[in-house]
């Protein structure tokens, strides 16, 4: 439970496997997490209640506790859960200097984020690809046995609509083939 507990409490317990059975931070602890509030975003909110702040800022503090450990990599399972826009787009800019390994399930986050993809999906784990690869339309629907329109709804790569229409210029009735944008 947080209850009545500052958000520099909640980061500093990264800190307890460095301070020994007392559970007492040094001050080289204390600065540890102040740096990491303070490379977070969450300096500023350091004393506020942990209950009290928004989902966005719990996900920057709790990243502090993550940082306050000094691990050698950081993975991070679905960080922006939960998080509106503002909220997302502040921890993925964080996320982008800090992490090593993110598991997404959010495509797009993972596409702009990512200097290499492995997808994981029921059908199995692919290798390590580069962004372009793993994302290239035939990859996405295999791994997700996703239909077109599916993949379309998710990348937005559209295709003009492949359907004619009938326009009247003066007394002749033309027809409009959209995918060639011409009238005959």
């Amino acid at each position: 439970r947080t209850e009545l507990t500052t958000c520099f409490d909640v980061a500093a317990a990264g800190r307890y496997p460095y301070t020994g059975r007392l559970g007492i931070l040094s001050e080289k602890d204390k600065k540890q997490v102040f740096d990491a509030l303070h490379l977070v975003n969450a300096a500023d909110i350091a004393d506020r209640d942990f209950d009290k702040i928004s989902d966005g800022q719990r996900q920057r503090v709790l990243l502090a506790r993550a940082v306050c450990q000094e691990p050698e990599i950081l993975f991070l399972d679905e960080p922006t859960s939960f998080l509106d826009v503002k909220g997302k787009a502040e921890l993925m800019t964080i996320l982008r200097r800090l992490a090593n390994i993110l598991s997404l399930h959010e495509l797009d986050l993972a596409q702009k984020l990512s200097d290499a993809v492995v997808c994981v999906s029921l059908s199995g784990v692919s290798n390590i690809m580069t962004v372009k690869d793993a994302f290239q339309k035939e990859n996405i629907q295999k791994l997700y046995k996703m239909s077109d329109e599916e993949y379309t709804f998710l990348f937005g790569k559209k295709e003009p609509p492949k359907f004619e229409h009938y326009i009247r210029s003066g007394q002749k009735l033309l027809r409009c083939g959209y995918t060639t944008g011409t009238c005959a």
